[in-house]
């Protein structure tokens, strides 16, 4: 197979406004990216992407979000279309395109579910009949040794001034995380094993991105330790490891945070670096 199989997805079942559009995907290929072309449905209507891994769901974000992630990427966005990607293009050496791509077994269970939002009052008056199509981006087969997650979850921020999050499973490297907090977040601390890894203002962490070459998206703080496309190196690996979030802000009340992990297939609390240095070492 070639590095850069290109081809159309099978049409989907369901789908509707209001309803879930499905697919079960062939596997047994290594997934670079998807792309959905939507047809009558504004991305807002795409409230939940999902893709479910033998029962498992990797991927489960708003469409909205994977169209934000292309504009901090500084990649090409549209209207209508959303690429759920897993081929990171800046990790351009051998052990960086580990951790880059879905490798997939043929007795894998892999099923893509977009989630639609009610009709708007426009496209009921107009008749609109939603649709969508699509394609993937796929490698040859190779050993799924680590597994990329995009997920979202909410953080309690009690308190205006600085909080401390504690609530993250340990394990995963984290590779971005998008805090949504319309603006609030004035500071952000990270620590490990109560040092301090991370401490900036807001203004600071935009700078650092635009330096990178990538985009902030508004009303989000954006925390990218592979910002400097050192994947290897730079991700935050958090195995064994106690870490505390601590956004600093000027308005209490709940936020959605969106995680961009890596993590071992063999152990979810295992060092990602340690499962790809480990498999290295059998293939030799």
């Amino acid at each position: 197979m070639s590095r850069n199989t290109v081809r159309p997805l099978d049409s989907f079942t369901g789908g509707g406004y209001g309803g879930v559009f499905k697919m079960i995907l062939d596997t047994g290929s290594t997934f670079e990216d998807i792309d959905l072309e939507l047809t009558n449905i504004n991305i807002s209507q795409v409230h939940r992407v999902e893709l479910i891994l033998n029962g498992d769901a990797i991927v489960s974000v708003p469409g909205l979000h994977l169209v934000e992630l292309r504009t901090h990427l500084k990649r090409a966005a549209e209207s209508n279309v959303i690429r759920i990607p897993f081929r990171d293009n800046s990790l351009k050496t051998d052990a960086g395109q580990m951790l880059s791509g879905l490798p997939t077994y043929a007795t894998d269970d892999l099923v893509l579910a977009i989630h639609i939002s009610p009709a708007t009052q426009a496209q009921i008056d107009g008749s609109l009949t939603p649709s969508i199509q699509g394609y993937m981006r796929l490698s040859a087969p190779r050993q799924r040794v680590v597994m990329p997650r995009i997920y979202e979850d909410s953080i309690a921020i009690g308190i205006t001034g600085q909080n401390n999050v504690k609530t993250f499973v340990t394990g995963p490297s984290i590779r971005r995380m998008f805090f949504k907090d319309g603006g609030r977040i004035t500071e952000l601390e990270i620590k490990q094993e109560q040092k301090t890894i991370f401490k900036a203002k807001t203004a600071k962490i935009l700078r650092d991105l635009k330096d990178n070459e990538l985009e902030g998206v508004s009303g989000q703080t954006i925390y990218a330790p592979i910002q400097t496309r050192w994947g290897m190196l730079d991700m935050l690996d958090t195995a064994g490891k106690r870490l505390e979030i601590m956004p600093t802000v000027d308005a209490a009340g709940d936020m959605t945070v969106v995680f961009h992990t890596l993590e071992s297939v063999a152990n979810p609390k295992e060092s990602p670096l340690n499962a790809i240095a480990r498999s290295q070492q059998q293939q030799r």
